[in-house]
C-alpha cells in the first residue's frame, strides 16, 4: 500500500520549519550505519542459544526467543566480554549512550533478561551477580562468523523492521477552576493516545500507565525515563466562557529539548473544549513533526471523526476516564457514561467498544454475575465490530469474554490474533491472551506474551502481577516470587500482587510467609474480595491452622447472605479444607454460573489436591481443558 506523509496547514508548516527534528535525524544517521556495517556484524553462540547481531535476534535451537530492545543490547553487552566483570557503570553507558538512566532500570533490565533466558529453557543462570560491582556472563561464547554474506532483500530474505518512537501523552494541566479537573486532564490525553496508538510506527504509552500522573508535580523528563519512552506529549487546557486555548508542547526526554510546540484556540461545549478539532489537529502534526511515513488507511483513520456528536465524544471520554480507574464504583460510572455516548450516537462504534470492556471487568471488580455481564459484553463488542471491524479493543474484549465466559477456545484465540494484527502494540490483547496461553499450558507463549505486555505498559500493577501469575502456573514459584517482588516495589499497599505472592511462596515451600502475604492483601482489600478471602482460608487449612480457616469459612457465609459471594471462591477454600466432596459440588456449580476462574482450574496447583478425583477430570474434559 502506498505511503503518504500527513499535509500540514502552510501556517503550521511554516511554524515548524526549522524546528528541531532530532528523531527523524537521528533515526536516518543510525539506519544509514546500521546498513554500512550489517554485512560486518558477527553471530555469537553460547550453549544451545544464538545472537544473530545483524537481524538482532536471539535464537535457542533454531527458535526465537522473544526479547525487548534493551533487554537485547544489554545480553551483547555481556557476551562480548564473557567471563569479565562488566561494571554497572559501563553497562548503563553501553546500552543507553548519551541518556540519564537510573541503576533500577538496569536491574530491571537483568531480571527481565533472565526471565527469557530461563523461560527458553536455559540449564542454569547465564549471568552472574557482583555484588556493588556489577554483572558477569559466566558462559564460554563462540563467534561463528566476523561477517556475513551479502543478501538482498528478497520476498524470502529477512527486512529490516521500520523505525519505531515511543512516546507517553501525559494528562493535560487544566488552569483555572474546573468541577472535572482530573477527568478533563485524562480524558484529553486518552483521546490523543487512543489516536496515535492506531499509527503502525509509534508506540503510544496506554492511558493505565499515565493516568497516575494525572495530579502529580513530577518533571516531564522524569515521567518519560519511568515509561522508558523517547518523547513526551503534554499540554495545558484554559478555559474562558465558550472558548478554550490549549497548549502542546513535544519534549525529548533525552535532553529535555522541546521538539514542537503549538496553541490551539477551540471553542468549549460545557467543562471542556470541542475533543474532536484537538484530536485531530494535534494527533495530525505530531504524526509530521516524527516525520512518519502513514499508509493511506492509516492517514483515513487518524483524521477520520469518530462521531459526529460533541456530547457523545465528551461522553466517551468520561467512560474511559473512569474504566482507567479500576474500581467497582467507577466501572459503574463508565458503563453510565459509554451507554450515554451510544444514546446520543448509536454509530459511535468506539462507545459500543467501551461497554465491552466494561462488561468484562464487572465480573471481577463489581462482582457482578458472569450471566448478567458477558452476554452484554459479547452484545456490545459485537454491535462495535459490525460499526468498525478494525477496532483491536473491541476484537480483545470478545476474545476475552469467548475465553472465560464461553470456553470457546478456537475462537478467542483467533481474535486474540486479530486483536494484535490490527494493534500490535496493545497491551490488554497481550496481557489478556498470556492469560489465555497459561490457561491452555502454552507457557513459553504465555511468557513472551505477558513480557511484552509489561514491556508497554510498565508501571502497570495488573499486568507485573499476571507475569508473576504466569510463572505461578508454569511451576516456576521462584521466578514468580522475584517478579512479584519487584512488582511490590511499584506499589506495596497493592492487593492483587500481595495475594498472587501468597500463592508462589505456598509453592516454593515457604506457607508461613505465603499466609503472612495473602492475610495482608486482605487487610487492604478491607476484607470485601472474597476471591482472596477464600485463597487465605485454603493456605491457613492447609498449613493445620483449622480454627482461622473456619473463621474464613464464617465470613464467606455471611458475606453469601448478601449474594456475593461466587461458587468458585468456596471451592478454593474447601479444597485447602481438604472437604474434596464440597469442593467439587461447589465446583459443579461454579460451572452453571460459568465463573471466569474455571477456565484456570487445570493449571492452577491449588486445585492439585483434586487432580485425580473422576469429577474434576470430568469437569475438565467438559471444558475441554484436560
Amino acid at each position: 500500500m502506498a505511503q503518504r506523509s500527513v499535509k500540514l496547514d502552510p501556517t503550521v508548516r511554516k511554524v515548524l520549519k526549522g524546528k528541531i527534528n532530532t528523531f527523524s535525524k537521528s533515526s536516518q544517521n543510525a539506519s544509514a550505519s546500521k546498513s554500512v556495517q550489517q554485512n560486518q556484524d558477527p553471530i555469537y553462540e553460547f550453549s544451545h542459544f544464538r545472537v544473530n547481531l545483524a537481524y538482532r535476534e536471539l535464537s535457542r535451537d533454531g527458535e526465537a526467543v522473544a526479547l525487548t530492545p534493551k533487554a537485547f543490547e544489554t545480553l551483547v553487552a555481556l557476551i562480548e566480554r564473557p567471563r569479565r566483570v562488566v561494571s554497572k557503570d559501563e553497562l548503563l553507558t553501553i546500552v543507553w549512550p548519551e541518556t540519564f538512566v537510573e541503576e533500577a532500570t538496569l536491574t530491571q533490565n537483568i531480571y527481565t533478561l533472565r526471565k527469557a533466558l530461563a523461560a527458553a529453557g536455559a540449564e542454569h543462570p547465564f549471568i552472574d551477580t557482583i555484588p556493588r560491582r556489577g554483572y558477569r556472563f559466566n558462559q564460554p561464547v563462540r563467534t561463528v562468523t566476523g561477517t556475513r554474506p551479502t543478501t538482498s532483500l528478497s520476498a524470502g530474505a529477512p527486512r529490516p523492521s521500520p523505525l519505531r518512537h515511543t512516546v507517553a501523552v501525559l494528562p493535560f494541566e487544566v488552569v483555572g477552576t474546573s468541577v472535572d479537573t482530573e477527568l478533563i486532564a485524562v480524558g484529553m490525553a486518552d483521546a490523543l493516545i487512543t489516536r496515535l496508538s492506531q499509527l503502525s510506527q509509534l508506540i503510544v504509552r496506554p492511558t493505565s500507565a499515565v493516568l497516575r500522573y494525572a495530579t502529580t508535580t513530577s518533571i516531564a523528563t522524569e515521567i518519560g525515563r519511568d515509561l522508558r519512552v523517547e518523547a513526551v506529549l503534554m499540554g495545558t487546557i484554559q478555559n474562558a466562557g465558550s472558548r478554550s486555548r490549549v497548549g502542546v508542547q513535544l519534549v525529548s526526554v533525552a535532553d529535555a529539548a522541546p521538539i514542537w510546540a503549538q496553541q490551539f484556540d477551540v471553542t468549549s461545549e460545557g467543562d471542556s473544549p470541542d475533543p474532536f478539532t484537538l484530536q485531530d489537529s494535534i494527533s495530525e502534526q505530531v504524526a509530521q513533526v516524527l516525520s512518519l511515513q502513514l499508509t493511506q488507511q492509516e492517514e483515513d483513520r487518524l483524521v477520520r471523526p469518530h462521531t459526529a456528536s460533541v456530547a457523545a465524544g465528551q461522553a466517551y471520554i468520561r467512560g474511559r476516564y473512569f474504566w482507567n480507574k479500576r474500581t467497582a464504583q467507577d466501572l459503574e460510572k463508565a458503563l453510565t457514561y459509554f451507554k450515554r455516548a451510544v444514546a446520543e450516537d448509536d454509530l459511535y462504534a468506539r462507545a459500543h467498544a467501551g461497554l465491552a470492556d466494561t462488561y468484562v471487568l464487572l465480573p471481577l471488580y463489581a462482582g457482578r454475575a458472569p450471566r448478567q455481564a458477558f452476554p452484554e459484553a459479547e452484545k456490545a463488542a459485537r454491535r462495535a465490530l459490525a460499526l468498525d471491524d478494525g477496532l483491536a479493543e473491541a476484537h480483545t474484549s470478545l476474545a476475552y469474554s469467548r475465553f472465560v465466559y464461553g470456553w470457546d477456545w478456537q475462537a478467542a484465540e483467533a481474535g486474540f490474533l486479530r486483536a494484535l494484527e490490527l494493534k500490535p502494540d496493545y497491551a490488554t490483547a497481550h496481557h489478556w491472551y498470556a492469560f489465555f496461553l497459561a490457561a491452555k499450558g502454552r507457557y513459553s507463549e504465555a511468557l513472551a506474551s505477558a513480557q511484552r505486555a509489561v514491556e508497554l505498559d510498565p508501571l502497570s500493577m495488573v499486568i507485573n502481577t499476571d507475569l508473576g501469575f504466569v510463572h505461578y502456573f508454569a511451576r516456576r514459584p521462584e521466578l514468580a516470587i522475584e517478579q512479584l517482588e519487584h512488582t511490590l516495589e511499584l506499589d506495596p499497599e497493592f492487593p492483587y500482587t500481595r495475594f498472587a505472592l501468597g500463592l508462589a511462596l505456598r509453592e516454593a515451600g515457604r506457607p508461613s510467609e505465603a499466609i503472612e502475604q495473602t492475610g495482608r492483601a486482605v487487610e487492604l482489600s478491607n476484607g470485601e474480595n472474597t476471591a482472596l478471602l477464600a485463597c487465605h482460608g485454603h493456605l491457613l487449612a492447609r498449613s493445620g491452622r483449622n480454627k482461622e480457616a473456619d473463621e474464613v469459612l464464617s465470613q464467606l457465609r455471611m458475606i453469601e447472605q448478601r449474594g456475593e459471594v461466587q461458587a468458585s471462591h468456596f471451592a478454593l477454600l474447601f479444597a485447602g479444607t481438604g472437604d474434596i466432596g464440597s469442593a467439587l459440588a461447589y465446583l459443579r456449580r461454579a460451572q452453571e454460573e460459568r465463573s471466569r476462574f474455571l477456565v484456570f482450574f487445570a493449571v492452577w496447583p491449588i486445585f492439585d489436591r483434586l487432580r485425580e478425583e473422576p469429577e474434576f477430570q470430568q469437569i475438565l474434559s467438559e471444558l475441554n481443558l484436560g
